[in-house]
């Protein structure tokens, strides 16, 4: 565990701060989710949204005692929110295009070419 002896936390000198729990791996999960995102899509989707998921929980640990936990972690913790933000992004524009090329595929298929439906909207 860290001292506190820098003037950041000068009311409590000899509180001992830790990291935030998760911090690290929702930094990791980021960096992993934009690292699979061209490679293996849904899992950076997954991945991404389980790195939101958890870094909004332990936001609101550091926020609700922010003197108990080191910057460095709640840095990573940023960090790691941006870039699973930035990957669930990319990842839902590239799954929107496969979807609208499937679609488009499908609708070029001779199968599909005799069939009319009906819209009642």
């Amino acid at each position: 565990m860290e001292r506190i002896d820098n003037n950041d936390h000068q009311d409590m000198p000899n509180q001992e701060v830790q990291p935030l729990p998760n911090a690290t791996l929702i930094l990791t999960l980021g960096v992993i989710s934009l690292i699979t995102l061209f490679c293996y899509q849904p899992a950076s989707l997954l991945l991404a949204i389980i790195a939101l998921i958890l870094a909004y929980i332990e936001d609101n640990n550091y926020k609700a005692s922010p003197m108990s936990y080191t910057r460095h972690s709640y840095t990573n913790l940023k960090t790691g929110r941006v870039c699973a933000i930035i990957a669930a992004a990319l990842s839902g524009i590239l799954l929107f295009f496969a979807l609208l090329g499937i679609s488009h595929f499908l609708n070029e298929l001779p199968f599909f070419e005799n069939l009319h439906f009906e819209s009642n909207f």
